[in-house]
């Protein structure tokens, strides 16, 4: 019954990351339409925040950590990856977006963790089109690749 179990369990995991791979960025925006409450409580996160400590004078300890000169940030394809919604990936954030569009993907939004959201939008919100990273948090880890050992996903989660 346990290895059932198990294997539910992972095929669910893995279902979810496949739909998400599968689907196209959206934006933050469209997920606050419906979720209101956790698009308000992330609002006031660092990752809300994230490309802003990329920019020049912002966030100096943590540049001189990481072995980075003060300079701006915002358009280095290094850094791009993880302090934005989708970067090089189909409906992701990009350098040449206008900056109306921009906005929404600026920052470690909802489908950083979440995986692409057409999906889900799409399906009306179905759970099964999205990766819930309370069960799975491996999409933390491909920016997080320090914390892996002291993570504490429902301590952490806005």
């Amino acid at each position: 019954m346990k290895k059932l179990s198990l294997t539910v369990l992972l095929l669910t995991v893995f279902a979810g990351y496949s739909m998400a791979a599968t689907a196209d960025y959206v934006g933050n925006k469209s997920c606050s339409g419906c979720h209101k409450s956790e698009g308000k409580s992330w609002a006031d996160t660092a990752h809300a925040k994230a490309v802003e400590s990329l920019k020049k004078g912002a966030k100096l300890d943590a540049k001189k950590k990481a072995g980075l000169d003060d300079k701006d940030y915002t358009k280095d394809e290094k850094c791009l990856p993880c302090h934005t919604v989708g970067y090089g990936s189909k409906g992701g954030y990009s350098i040449a977006m206008e900056d109306a569009k921009a906005k929404y993907y600026t920052a470690v939004g909802c489908e950083m963790c979440h995986g692409a959201g057409s999906l889900y939008v799409q399906a009306g919100g179905s759970k099964g089109t999205i990766v819930n990273p309370r069960k799975s948090p491996e999409t933390c880890f491909q920016c997080h690749l320090d914390k892996r050992g002291q993570f504490s996903l429902p301590n952490t989660h806005p």
